[in-house]
């Protein structure tokens, strides 16, 4: 099923909904993503400012690392371009732009080293090494200097030259220069974090500025408008397309030209750690529930679990989010530190990760009986059909052939059928908030534009949504973990 904006008209959609007697029912509305309002001088304002400072990054990394190392200069009698240059710099006129024989040899009797060249070409036809060494000697003794060969900086887009620069700076890269390698290194030489940024940089470059807004956003409305699928993932959850909007990063510069227009305000709403909370929801984890029922921190509740430390440092608690998020879904120990450095930029190492994951598990015991649970029944299957899965409401999932997919599905997949509750209950308070168009979705949160003296009010009714919808749908039954979302009203739209 696939909502489609066109323009501003609002288009009618279908938005397939699972109700609480697990059917699949149709909510017809005049539901539609209004398009998303780009201030498009500051995005090229950003895009400038982005290139800027790479130019920076760059200069910075030629200043700390050896020059490159450059070709001599000579002629090359056997290359395509280089024997016409020494014959143009020894007389031979600009306008000829071939050295086949039958061209230049009408200038023999003005430019000798035409002849040699010749009888060079026909002695490496007929294979006589020791005539042809002989000729070349003679015509590169006769010729004019080479031109110089201008100074060729480092290619930082080159992973061959980056191994190579590394290299000289006394590391072996030979598992590759992407990411992840980079970060292993950040803190051993200024080069490895100034070409994590570097590549940032470029990323942000290359794939927006002047083409993506040209390409995406139109003129005369001054707003973008993806094409989004309401079955966008295997999960069940929104994803858009042309352009993919929820992948706007949120560092650089970008977000903050998602700006409201004169009158008009932004607000946002994102569930609070909701996959952690549906989590402990299904396992069930009683740890996990009464945290959340008490407001406090779960990643700084893992710090303690996992560290023995009852004041876990700032560095702690990250790595106990690396230790929530990626245990969740049946990451392995070892795979925990890559995980750690790629999402997360925290180093951990083997040991530390390993114990980690049994303490987790030790004191999770209600995620380690789910999990173990999930183990026990997609072994037994696997090998005979491919397990099905659903979520809380009920929404089956086919085929599922892996255990991540098994642990994920009810998880995400309930995440999915609240949002778009949320959506659909949105829309039918939209008589309370008059002003207010739903502009986009991304990942766990709703974006809304509406008038400045509407904004509170719409902040209202949006958070109020999201939480009715969600608990509806994750505590229909069973034991009940509440459901958080925070908001903000702001003109442009920039994660703090």
């Amino acid at each position: 099923m696939v909502i489609v904006t066109e323009g501003q008209r609002p288009v009618p959609t279908i938005l397939w909904v699972l109700d609480l007697e697990h059917q699949l029912i149709p909510v017809v509305a005049r539901m539609h993503l209004a398009g998303v309002p780009v201030d498009r001088e500051e995005w090229l304002a950003a895009e400038e400012k982005c290139r800027e400072e790479l130019y920076a990054v760059e200069a910075r990394i030629e200043d700390c690392t050896p020059k490159k190392p450059q070709p001599k200069s000579g002629w090359n009698l056997d290359s395509r371009a280089d024997p016409l240059a020494l014959l143009h710099a020894s007389g031979l006129p600009e306008e000829v732009t071939s050295t086949a024989e039958k061209v230049i040899a009408k200038y023999i009797p003005d430019i000798p080293l035409i002849e040699d060249l010749i009888k060079y070409r026909k002695a490496k036809r007929a294979k006589d090494t020791a005539e042809a060494d002989r000729l070349r000697d003679k015509i590169l003794g006769e010729a004019p200097p080479p031109p110089p060969i201008p100074y060729q900086p480092w290619n930082l887009r080159s992973p061959q030259q980056v191994k190579e620069l590394a290299g000289l700076l006394g590391f072996d890269m030979h598992d590759g220069t992407d990411e992840l390698e980079l970060l292993k290194r950040k803190d051993a030489h200024e080069f490895f974090s100034l070409m994590l940024e570097a590549r940032r940089l470029t990323k942000l470059v290359d794939t927006y500025g002047v083409n993506w807004i040209d390409k995406h956003c139109d003129p005369e409305t001054g707003r973008v408008y993806p094409s989004w699928w309401q079955w966008g993932t295997t999960t069940g959850r929104f994803a858009c397309s042309n352009p993919n909007f929820q992948q706007l990063p949120n560092e650089g510069p970008y977000r903050s030209c998602i700006r409201a227009p004169e009158g008009r305000m932004l607000v946002s709403a994102d569930y609070s750690q909701i996959e952690l909370r549906i989590a402990a929801k299904i396992a069930p984890d009683s740890g996990m529930l009464e945290a959340f029922e008490e407001g406090r921190d779960i990643h700084i509740e893992t710090a303690k679990l996992i560290t023995s430390n009852d004041s876990p440092s700032g560095e702690q608690r990250t790595k106990a989010k690396v230790i929530n998020f990626g245990l969740l879904f049946g990451m392995r120990a070892e795979s925990l530190p890559n995980y750690a450095l790629r999402e997360y930029k925290v180093p951990l190492d083997e040991d530390e990760a390993r114990n980690f994951y049994d303490a987790y598990f030790k004191e999770r015991r209600g995620i380690a009986s789910w999990h173990d649970r999930e183990k026990k029944e997609f072994y037994s299957k696997k090998n005979k059909k491919c397990v099905d899965r659903y979520t809380l409401i009920g929404r089956r999932r086919k085929d599922i052939r892996s255990l991540n997919e098994a642990l994920n599905h009810p998880v995400q997949g309930t995440a999915g059928d609240g949002m778009k509750y949320a959506m659909v209950l949105f829309d039918r308070r939209l008589d309370e908030v008059p002003s207010a168009q739903l502009i986009a979705t991304v990942h766990d949160e709703l974006l809304v534009e509406c008038d400045e003296d509407e904004a509170q009010k719409v902040e209202e009714v949006l958070r109020g949504t999201m939480i009715e919808a969600m608990d509806e749908v994750v505590n229909a039954e069973g034991p009940k973990v509440p459901i958080e979302v925070e908001s903000k009203v702001s003109k442009a739209w920039v994660k703090e």
